[in-house]
């Protein structure tokens, strides 16, 4: 793609001629879904890690999606395989959405924001009362 600052580095699945609104789809137990599903978010429901496992791969390989949010009590059972694609993956981009206390190794909540938002856009976001340079 001419003049894009697209890490060329990155796998991505999305011809360089398509549109960039993208679809953000949550992959969720029947519990988390309900609340996305009404805030009119697309949710595909999984019971346990090896359906969304599927759902995910699947998603990965559909160009209309841009971001997947996965449940995170579903994430931590990804296997090693799928946890080292969801790391890679660029296009679209995989988070996961914390299910209780801090997420997966960071602090707080919005530490995990604040990396999810530099993996995204490649920039350091300072949130209200957060300190520069942390």
């Amino acid at each position: 793609m001419v003049g894009s600052s697209r890490p060329t580095d990155y796998p991505t699945n999305r011809p360089a001629d398509q549109p960039t609104m993208s679809r953000l789809v949550v992959i969720a137990d029947a519990e988390t879904a309900l609340g996305f599903q009404l805030a009119g978010v697309q949710v595909v429901r999984a019971e346990d890690a090896e359906r969304a496992q599927t759902l995910l791969y699947e998603l990965l390989n559909d160009a209309s999606v841009g971001l997947i949010a996965v449940s995170g009590a579903l994430m931590e059972r990804f296997d090693d395989a799928t946890r080292r694609r969801v790391e890679t993956s660029y296009a679209p981009v995989v988070v996961s959405l914390p299910t209780g206390g801090p997420a997966m190794g960071f602090a707080s909540r919005r530490e995990y924001l604040a990396a999810l938002i530099r993996r995204a856009i490649g920039f350091h976001i300072t949130f209200p009362g957060e300190e520069k340079g942390k």
